[in-house]
């Protein structure tokens, strides 16, 4: 009878067993196949994005020289006996900002970086990681109307008669190089507490000061992910609008001097939207501006992966 019993309990416990893994098997399932369904939504969402864009640039190609667009410096499509759609102006003024954003971030940004993750103290970094976040949660919108209100008048008040528009391209270099700190400073900052601290225990070892370990051994170890937050930093700064929008002027002129207005791709297509007639070429030659951003961006996301993949690598093979 005791053996019966041990039986028949063993063959409950395998066959609640049985039932539990068949219920654990069904949610791993479910769980992978939704996994799946967002990857694909995404790749699929961002797919159709492309492929409207195309479709609403070719009409314009069809009717407008590429190289003229290309190669073309004046930006008038609203003129009615001579539309000019030179992608140049817009071009070189989303560089020009971007470029003077980033020589103004980029040393802010590492040396940020630098202090939080090698020098503060616990009580500095708890205090400042917050506040870096809050800087990246802060509207676009709202950075736009400082550097409309308050940022334009104290450059107007340094450069005098200097400045040419009150609004102009370093007013926007200025705001989009805060915005894109926060992006810059937790990226390089993840990338140097990433290295293993063995490193500059033997530079230590071997008679190096603080400094030197950190600017011989530290810094050249993740420089393939500060490299990485560089150019990430870069696409958050060429892809902003509503800031650029604001504190740029939108004049479309090759400028050379930083104290004149420019105008940027962002801020032609938010500009220029709702002001034309749908099917209209001036409405077309806006995705076709779109579509340059849209690759620009997606070159700079390829070149970061890439980065950051040869630098998982490297550190595999060591």
């Amino acid at each position: 009878m005791g053996d019966v019993s041990l039986s028949n309990t063993g063959e409950r416990i395998s066959e609640r067993v049985k039932t539990s893994n068949l219920k654990r098997n069904w949610v791993e399932f479910l769980i992978e196949k939704a996994l799946l369904a967002s990857g694909l939504f995404a790749v699929i969402f961002v797919i159709l994005i492309f492929t409207y864009i195309i479709y609403e640039a070719i009409p314009f190609f069809l009717q407008v020289n590429p190289l003229e667009f290309f190669l073309g410096a004046s930006w008038h499509p609203e003129s009615p006996s001579n539309p000019q759609y030179g992608l140049l102006p817009p071009l070189w003024g989303s560089f020009f900002v971007t470029v003077m954003a980033l020589a103004i971030a980029i040393p802010v940004g590492v040396v940020s970086a630098m202090y939080i993750s090698q020098i503060a103290r616990k009580l500095e970094r708890n205090i400042l990681k917050p506040l870096i976040e809050i800087l990246a949660g802060i509207p676009s919108v709202i950075y736009g109307f400082f550097a409309l209100v308050i940022m334009a008048s104290v450059l107007s008040t340094l450069f005098g008669e200097a400045v040419l528009t009150r609004l102009n391209a370093l007013n926007g270099a200025i705001i989009l190089a805060v915005m894109a700190l926060p992006t810059i400073i937790s990226i390089s900052e993840d990338s140097l507490t990433a290295v293993p601290r063995e490193y500059k225990e033997a530079a230590l070892a071997l008679g190096s000061s603080d400094w030197e370990a950190l600017r011989n051994v530290t810094l050249p170890a993740a420089k393939p992910g500060i490299l990485t937050a560089i150019l990430l930093g870069f696409g958050r700064a060429i892809g902003e609008t509503m800031a650029v929008l604001m504190a740029t002027g939108n004049s479309p002129l090759l400028a050379f001097n930083p104290l004149q207005s420019i105008l940027a791709m962002t801020s032609l297509i938010a500009r220029d939207f709702g002001e034309v007639a749908i099917g209209s070429i001036w409405y077309h030659s806006i995705f076709a501006v779109a579509l340059i951003l849209l690759i620009i961006t997606l070159l700079v996301n390829w070149v970061a992966t890439s980065v950051v993949s040869k630098k998982i690598g490297w550190r595999i093979r060591r």
